[in-house]
């Protein structure tokens, strides 16, 4: 085995061992921008990494502590002003990684602080490298040139604009089930590790550097935009060598494809809740789409005995929830596993402390307007 291999590989191991994420896809594409954070001085495109869960307690915090802890330079925004972030990057063609968390608070309808404004423009920027942002600077409102080129990871609640996500590695956060198991991570005895091992990391990128600016993959699985985005991350696999070219290639292709196939977010815990009513009508391990939606449309109060819900519309609101339709068995009507509804049930509806009547708290139902 390499080097390389061998780092991706403890890199990817310590971001399993403090987080849990969809499946393996995930865990390459973090682990390969980690090593692409390091290396981005040497590449034309700096990604971001595009970090949301569709409710809070998915592990966002935690994910954003261990990457920061192995990222190149780790810059934080909390609390930082967009200008402090221009002048911390530095202006000779070196990189810092960005993080910016509760990136949902940005983009919310009819925020227009100038500060909101700023940092949603330093993401929108700085993805090619070249592009800077003019800025007029100082007493005498000098027009200065700011590099703004460096990876960003952005972490958030619900969809992300375009304009971010089209420039990002997009990766969904879950909920853990109680069942799955993650190492604590104390500050001041686990951070030293990580930083060991970033460190080794760096060395070894350090001296694939120029072999990184003349590499061009080949057989990329991607194309336009969605090329531009994943060519770095494919490069240092490439790089590493042993079975990352082609894990890098898998993982780009299912987490684009999800990602393209994800639509429009949706607060959805109403939704689950009412599945929950719903199925206590029903019998058996399967329920097909016809009688899901016609069951949710007989529970009282709901949403949809009073509006209705489509077979299209319940499968596109699921996604959200990583619950897919299937054929059942026999193979002629399509519909939806019972285990895989109530894991995502159990997953994000609240639960009530164990022994406790019913064992998950009613979802407070919003009020609504005609």
């Amino acid at each position: 085995m390499t080097l390389g291999a061998h780092l991706l590989d403890e890199i990817e191991q310590a971001i399993r061992k403090y987080t849990i994420q969809n499946g393996d896809d995930e865990y390459r594409a973090m682990t390969l921008y980690v090593a692409m954070s390091h290396a981005a001085m040497h590449l034309d495109f700096a990604p971001r990494l595009c970090l949301t869960s569709p409710v809070k307690r998915c592990g966002k915090s935690r994910t954003m502590e261990i990457l920061s802890a192995l990222c190149h330079a780790p810059l934080s925004s909390a609390n930082a002003s967009a200008a402090a972030l221009y002048r911390s990057i530095p202006r000779d063609g070196g990189t810092r990684t960005i993080f910016i968390d509760e990136a949902d608070t940005l983009f919310k309808p009819g925020l227009t602080s100038s500060r909101s404004e700023e940092l949603r423009n330093l993401l929108n920027s700085g993805f090619r490298r070249g592009d800077h942002t003019l800025r007029c600077d100082g007493p005498s409102n000098a027009v200065v040139e700011f590099n703004t080129f460096s990876p960003v990871v952005i972490a958030g609640i619900g969809g992300m604009p375009e304009t971010v996500t089209d420039r990002a590695v997009n990766v969904r956060l879950r909920r853990k089930l109680e069942h799955e198991q993650i190492s604590a991570y104390r500050l001041r005895i686990d951070e030293p590790e990580l930083h060991a091992l970033r460190d080794r990391l760096a060395a070894w990128v350090n001296e694939i550097g120029t072999a990184a600016t003349d590499h061009r993959p080949t057989n990329l699985p991607l194309k336009d935009r969605a090329a531009d985005v994943w060519e770095p991350l494919i490069t240092i696999a490439d790089m590493a060598r042993g079975t990352w070219p082609q894990r890098a290639r898998e993982a780009a292709v299912s987490l684009q494809k999800a990602h393209e196939d994800q639509e429009v977010l949706m607060p959805g815990l109403e939704l689950l809740n009412d599945i929950r009513t719903a199925l206590r009508t029903l019998d058996g391990q399967q329920v097909s789409s016809t009688a899901l939606t016609d069951a949710l449309e007989r529970v009282e109060g709901s949403q949809w005995q009073e509006e209705g819900i489509s077979t299209r519309a319940l499968a596109r609101r699921l996604r959200e929830f990583d619950v897919e339709p299937r054929r059942l068995k026999g193979g002629q009507v399509r519909g939806y596993e019972v285990r895989a509804l109530r894991s995502a049930m159990e997953r994000y509806l609240p639960t009530v402390p164990s022994g406790a009547p019913g064992g998950v708290k009613p979802v407070k139902r919003l009020r609504r307007t005609r």
